[in-house]
């Protein structure tokens, strides 16, 4: 399971996860708040808030930018084989043309295109520029919400994903030969992307001054349309199509609308006026929805969840965040493995005591006291064994320990296990239950548990103080997603 969070001038959050080639969409929740760059701690807070409210516990998370800070360039290079000299190649070229310190820049690229020319191959390049001062807030927001960052992207890097994977928009697949506007309409601004050649190459954000003067006045943006401001927004994206064709020699083909509310026909009056093909997005392939999400409002960030791996996060910084997580897993296991060595000297200090009073010439006379004892003798060395060889799998084998933790907090308060074996792919258990409620607890605890398969108990023996023997059997699954 993944969240998805896009952040513009409000803060789109999707929970969802790809499984064989399906995204499918869980929750989605819209924050009415902007982005304040000089404070994290307000907008930590109240992400955390909105997380908790929602009852939302996932922890592997997308971050999406909207910036007009970004920087996004074609630059023709040779073509090498390492990535990383390629970065350096395509940072030293851009500095030439380009006023920025690229030393605070985090680079990522894409390959529009391989050729050869002159006895050498060639590439074009889409190179992508993100301020370091602004991946550092975000990083930085990300600890504060304690989410496990995957990527951090732009959202024009995202659009990446549909040529990539192959998505159909409106049931149509995009043509490599022809470019496409992706316009994300917003009460101050307009988000301008293209894909051209199978690859985005040319992001900008246009500002808008609406005849709204104020935020209260736009509140009701996606509800009634001015019409004025209609055409202010037409002007704008028909200057963003004249800029892109005046700096790439290259007509944009159709434009594809979200992000805004489809009653209000602006792709009609953009079609009218600019005589191209405008939609809005209505569908995406490949998806499955929880409820009646808005798939225009939460495009970008349904779509991220397409291919995490385009990130301006390095491998290094990933690494980093897989070495956090295997010291967090290693505590539990080590935290795991000695609660499972305290219960075991408790029960040899049990074990201990019961031999005494076993032996003791006094309690022979007690014969069924006696035999009673002797049974939960062999019980409790029953259970040391299970603990100890379930230390040696935990140590030994690739099991799950959140497997065991789960089956343990799903044990009823009467009921007592007093022997257990398990692997990757079951746990056979032999309990001990007070009442026969008991057991149906348990067994309707266990089945509940996400990683488990099947739960079934053979049988249940009813015993002469009114308690209930059986054993347990659970099945895991092979996969499933966390």
């Amino acid at each position: 399971m993944f969240l998805s969070l896009e952040f513009g001038n409000n803060i789109k959050i999707v929970e969802g996860y790809k499984k064989k080639n399906i995204v499918y969409i869980k929750k989605t929740i819209t924050m009415d708040e902007s982005v304040n760059i000089k404070n994290s701690f307000n907008l930590s807070d109240s992400i955390n808030e909105v997380l908790i409210k929602n009852n939302i516990k996932t922890k592997k998370t997308i971050f999406i930018i909207n910036t007009d800070s970004a920087i996004i360039r074609k630059i023709k290079l040779p073509f090498l084989n390492k990535k990383s000299e390629i970065t350096t190649m395509i940072k030293h070229e851009l500095g030439q043309v380009i006023s920025a310190d690229l030393s605070r820049y985090k680079i990522i690229y894409k390959i529009i295109e391989i050729y050869e020319t002159d006895e050498k191959t060639m590439a074009l390049y889409a190179a992508y520029c993100l301020p370091l001062n602004i991946y550092e807030y975000y990083e930085e927001l990300g600890k504060k919400l304690r989410l496990r960052l995957v990527s951090i992207d732009i959202s024009s890097n995202c659009l990446n994903n549909i040529p990539e994977q192959s998505i159909e928009l409106n049931n149509n697949i995009l043509d490599s030969k022809d470019a496409y506007a992706f316009v994300n309409i917003h009460f101050d601004m307009v988000l301008f992307s293209v894909i051209n050649k199978g690859t985005n190459d040319f992001f900008m954000i246009s500002s808008i001054k609406s005849n709204a003067e104020t935020l209260s006045e736009t509140a009701s943006f996606y509800g009634r349309y001015d019409y004025d401001d209609m055409y202010i927004w037409v002007e704008n994206i028909n200057k963003c199509c004249r800029y892109y064709h005046s700096v790439n020699n290259k007509k944009i083909n159709k434009i594809y609308l979200y992000g805004h509310n489809r009653s209000s026909n602006l792709d009609k009056l953009l079609s009218s006026i600019l005589h191209l093909d405008v939609e809005f997005i209505n569908s995406v392939s490949n998806a499955a929805f929880a409820d009646n999400t808005s798939i225009n409002q939460y495009f970008i960030s349904i779509i991220a969840l397409y291919n995490i791996k385009s990130s301006f996060i390095t491998k290094n910084e990933k690494k980093a965040l897989i070495l956090t997580s295997i010291a967090a897993v290693s505590m539990l296991l080590f935290c795991l493995i000695f609660f499972l060595l305290k219960n075991s000297l408790s029960l040899r200090e049990k074990i201990a005591d019961l031999d005494i009073h076993i032996n003791n010439e006094k309690n022979i006379e007690r014969n069924s006291v006696i035999e009673k004892l002797k049974s939960e003798n062999q019980l409790l060395n029953a259970s040391i064994t299970s603990i100890e060889t379930a230390i040696n799998l935990v140590d030994n084998e690739n099991i799950r320990t959140e497997n065991i933790r789960g089956v343990y907090y799903s044990l009823p308060g009467d009921t007592k296990v007093l022997s257990f074996s398990i692997n990757k792919d079951s746990l056979n258990m032999q309990c001990l239950s007070g009442s026969m409620d008991e057991v149906i607890y348990l067994l309707k605890n266990l089945g509940g548990l996400y990683f488990v398969e099947s739960v079934y108990i053979p049988a249940v023996q009813s015993m002469k103080d009114m308690k209930y023997s059986y054993s347990i059997i659970c099945n895991f699954k092979v996969n499933y997603e966390e």
